[in-house]
């Protein structure tokens, strides 16, 4: 009985180390495999890594964005780079079959990278292979805030302002009317696009909206909006369709201000030239002094209104929130503008109803004087003044308006801006400022 329990053990042992020899050889065989250079690089997709991961494959991401690369072959890793340059992984973020990496906030992106073999790719390299895949990286979405006028002509050249407006590929004016790049230019700290109005450009209502590898913006939607014009020929303009006390012309009468002029102003450059009618204040150009009052006009506030809604073709209607409408106006001033401000008020006396417009003041008692090479637009949206909060309409303004008196003045004072910064003024010389084409306008910009 002993000889044969021996032998049965013998044989169980003699079992045992065949099967380990054979592991073994299994062993030896897959690192022989992954010695000899087979183990290749897998890329499935790249997808979001957030609290929550996500499954969805993507082609793009932003600076700063937290990503992983799903595969295979990655765990011997010895280099990873995105746009050509060298990124580093945490190697705890590092498997065989992913990679979490972060896009770096200062990584070099678009057409800073001149190089187009290695823009807009991702390279990983392991131990046993190079594997090189598109894409993109953007950087933050464009933003455009303002333009420089937006009743243009055909030809005259305008700014565009914003954020983030770089790599851009196409500006659309509305009526989908294009301009490639190669047709506008960009100041170096992708805030000012500068371009030639194109032919056509100048017919339709809209917005401008800005196309490029970051993505798009609009621009609020108050392009071309001569229809809601409520003063323009002045004291020619008709009267208000409503009924009293808001059925009289919108201009009332002018202090110190010039008559009607409809001449070529600034006469050379080929920067927005004067409306079709204007006035100006002084009535000539003169030294300003301190704290004075130059002159201005007065008009019916609630006539005003109601024209301009009258002549909207519906754009204007009585339930419009305040919210998305702004008043405008153009403006000529041809000495560097350092001192004063205009003053727009839609209630005479009421400072919940009153906006003093100052663009040389910067905040913080910065100053950056102003100098225009043509005319150009004041935007005034109605949502700034204080007696508009609580989601009012455009008829509840009209009622607040309802026998008032506004006026628009321009004053070399004291301006405080809304940080309680005040400038103090100084003497202007040779100063007039020509105005003209007051409007309500829509105030809104459309989903890209």
């Amino acid at each position: 009985m002993k000889k044969v329990n021996f032998i049965k053990m013998s044989l169980l042992a003699l079992i045992i180390v065949s099967f380990a020899s054979l592991f073994s050889a299994c062993k030896k065989d897959a690192s022989s495999l992954a010695n000899s250079g087979s183990k290749k690089i897998i890329v499935d997709r790249v997808s979001s890594q957030g609290v929550i991961s996500t499954d969805s494959t993507i082609t793009t991401a932003r600076l700063g964005t937290l990503l992983r690369v799903d595969g295979d072959g990655f765990s011997t890793i010895k280099q990873f780079y995105i746009n050509g340059v060298k990124i580093n992984v945490n190697p705890g973020y590092v498997t065989e079959k992913h990679i979490i990496f972060q896009i770096p906030t200062t990584l070099p992106f678009g057409n800073d990278i001149k190089d187009t073999t290695i823009r807009n790719y991702i390279r990983i390299v392991t131990k046993y292979d190079d594997y090189k895949f598109k894409f993109t990286v953007q950087g933050k979405s464009p933003l455009v805030s303002s333009v420089s006028h937006t009743l243009p002509r055909v030809g005259e050249v305008i700014q565009v302002y914003g954020q983030n407006l770089r790599d851009l590929t196409s500006l659309v004016f509305p009526g989908d009317i294009t301009l490639s790049s190669s047709q506008f230019t960009i100041n170096e700290d992708y805030t000012i696009i500068t371009c030639a109005v194109p032919a056509g450009a100048t017919n339709t209502v809209g917005s401008i909206k800005v196309i490029g590898d970051n993505g798009s913006a609009n621009s609020p939607y108050f392009m071309n909006m001569k229809n809601g014009v409520f003063i323009e020929k002045f004291t020619n303009d008709p009267s208000s369709p409503g009924a009293s006390p808001c059925n009289s012309r919108p201009y009332n009468y002018g202090t110190n201000i010039s008559g009607i002029s409809s001449v070529l102003l600034p006469t050379t450059g080929n920067a927005p030239k004067n409306p079709e009618f204007y006035r100006q204040v002084p009535i000539a150009a003169a030294n300003v002094t301190v704290e004075s009052n130059v002159g201005g006009f007065d008009f019916f506030s609630c006539s005003s209104l109601i024209a301009a809604m009258s002549k909207s073709n519906g754009a204007i209607t009585p339930t419009t929130s305040i919210n998305n409408l702004a008043i405008q106006f153009d403006i000529y001033i041809p000495v560097s503008w350092s001192s004063g401000f205009i003053r727009l008020d839609m209630s005479n006396g009421d400072t919940k109803y009153r906006y003093d417009y100052a663009p040389w003041a910067l905040g913080a008692g910065k100053i950056a004087p102003v100098v225009m090479n043509g005319w150009t637009t004041v935007t005034i949206p109605l949502s700034i003044y204080s007696g508009l909060t609580g989601g009012k309409n455009y008829q509840q303004f009209i009622d607040l308006m309802s026998g008032k008196g506004g006026s628009i003045r321009f004053i070399n004072g004291t301006f405080k801006d809304v940080g309680g910064t005040s400038y103090a003024p100084s003497v202007i010389n040779n100063f007039q400022y020509s105005f003209g084409n007051f409007r309500v306008v829509t105030y809104y910009k459309p989903a890209v």
